[in-house]
């Protein structure tokens, strides 16, 4: 029996985007990438963050590690910047969770099959706008049949104690499958219902929402000894280019947000370069909401078999971040904050829950990791308090206090301009000045000199220290600043590359045709 069984109709999800992959990918297709692909968390949940075992309290559900730092502006070094980087863990991270098994799931996927859902993916030689300019589609993967084949992959993490269902929506919604039990699901027969979908028509995400709570709600109203001891989770394939029905950012907000109410929980997986992440940025910030995207389905399936548990597992909500004694000045690492703006004197944030933490072979944690950039008050010695509050599972309050100072900090400051108290803390002001800098240049809309110039000699600075740090799996923000720095000399030739190597794509432009290592 899974230690998560007493849970009843509550089930909180860490809100938040969980990659930065439409980011990527976009950058990787010379596509300039929109402002919201590239958030703070999605960055930070992308890396694996040292904890010292020694430091932590090995039992408790959630924990908490505090370092500060101190550090000039690479950019500006008549600027002295004052940083606590907080980490929380669990018992419950990496293979503890394996031990003790996830929820039991009433699951019900909803898949895209609107028009939109046909365009190719991407090509390599495609580099203009993605919808206007897109040419060679009938050689590429349409966005329908990624989504196929990563659903395949999802479906391969149920189990006999999970209930499922399925629907599709363009305009108007489907049944696929009724929920139903996993072990009395007739696989063969949802491998071919998969198989044979087409995309058509508009895009009515409100009506696929509705319908997706509906039909959970008559089943567990009907079946309570089915579904009682189950959480209620919604995996949301689309490309989020709603043009039908409710589809404005709060109109959608408010449905999902009433369902995320009343225990309906959303996981939303985007497909193709064109995913809207500016409206799933929006969607997420209703309770127990998240989303990451999938660009390529044996990825997708490996990142499922790794990852599905600790996105469905929530451990804690309601929590709470609070300084007495000091002023946070911005905060990084949740979509709420997307701008890291605190307003001045609100000491306090807000995280609607947290889910355990997947980790790696040296036990460094994925994710779960936050910075306060302090203001300059810090700088006199006194000390102040980090709270930090939630609740657990039955609703019980916990409250963890730790006292931080920057006073050791400060009497090293004439040897140092740059006091780091641990890896931990250099990484992570490494990464957020990184996400600050690229969604300065996507938000402009454009890649001009200056910013070519100043993206230069951040370069620079991220190169020695992600020496220092140690950390190789930094490289990939190089590529990523390589590519900003040559945005749009690439274009054209891409363009002509595209009309002359025809004869090197592969044919893959039948959506029947998927491959039969993707059946269920």
């Amino acid at each position: 029996m899974s230690d998560f069984d007493d849970i009843d109709d509550i089930e909180f999800d860490e809100d938040d985007a969980l990659d930065i992959d439409t980011f990527r990918d976009n950058l990787n297709y010379n596509i300039l990438p929109d402002k919201s692909s590239m958030n703070y968390h999605g960055l930070f949940h992308g890396y694996y963050w040292p904890l010292d075992q020694s430091k932590i309290e090995s039992e408790s559900l959630i924990g908490v590690y505090c370092e500060n730092s101190i550090s000039q502006d690479p950019l500006d070094e008549q600027k002295r910047e004052f940083f606590t980087s907080v980490m929380l863990y669990s018992k419950y991270d990496g293979k503890e969770l394996k031990k003790i098994g996830r929820p039991k799931l009433n699951l019900m996927i909803v898949l895209d099959i609107s028009g939109s859902m046909s365009d190719g993916f991407a090509d390599p030689r495609d580099s203009f706008d993605y919808d206007q300019y897109y040419s060679n589609t009938e050689k590429t993967q349409s966005k329908l049949e990624i989504a196929k084949q990563a659903i395949f992959g999802l479906l391969g993490n149920l189990n006999s104690e999970d209930n499922f269902g399925m629907i599709v929506f363009d305009d108007q919604t489907d049944t696929i499958l009724n929920i139903t039990p996993w072990d009395e699901v007739d696989k063969e027969r949802l491998n071919k219902s998969i198989k044979e979908l087409h995309p058509r028509g508009g895009t009515n995400m409100s009506a696929g929402i509705k319908e997706a709570g509906i039909q959970l709600k008559e089943f567990i109203q009907k079946n309570p000894e089915k579904s009682t001891d189950k959480n209620i989770r919604i995996f949301f394939l689309t490309d989020a280019q709603p043009n039908t029905g409710d589809f404005s950012s709060q109109g959608l907000f408010g449905i999902v947000s009433k369902l995320s109410s009343e225990g309906f929980f959303f996981t939303f997986i985007g497909v193709g370069l064109d995913f809207n992440t500016e409206l799933a940025n929006t969607l997420i910030k209703t309770q127990g909401a998240s989303y990451l995207t999938v660009n390529n389905a044996t990825e997708f399936t490996r990142r499922m078999n790794e990852d599905f548990d600790f996105i469905v597992t929530q451990i804690a909500f309601d929590l709470t971040i609070k300084i007495e004694g000091a002023d946070i000045m911005n905060f990084y690492g949740s979509t709420n904050y997307e701008d890291s703006y605190v307003k001045s004197g609100q000491n306090i944030v807000e995280l609607t829950s947290v889910s355990p933490s997947n980790t790696n072979e040296q036990n460094e944690r994925q994710g779960g990791v936050f910075l306060l950039k302090m203001s300059d008050s810090v700088a006199d010695g006194i000390p102040f308090r980090l709270l930090i509050s939630f609740k657990d599972r039955e609703g019980k309050t916990h409250q963890i206090i730790q006292e931080i100072s920057f006073v050791d900090l400060l009497n090293q400051m004439e040897q140092n301009s740059h006091i780091f108290k641990g890896v931990l803390s250099r990484k992570l002001i490494l990464l957020t000045r990184y996400a600050s800098e690229i969604r300065s240049i996507l938000g402009s809309g454009s890649v001009n000199q200056q910013a070519k110039e100043r993206l230069k000699k951040f370069k620079n600075h991220f190169v020695s220290e992600m020496k220092d740090i140690g950390d190789s799996s930094l490289d990939r923000e190089i590529v990523m600043i390589d590519k900003l720095l040559e945005f749009g000399e690439n274009q054209n030739d891409n363009q002509n590359d595209n009309q002359n190597d025809d004869d090197d794509d592969i044919d893959d432009d039948d959506d029947d045709d998927i491959d039969d290592n993707y059946d269920i």
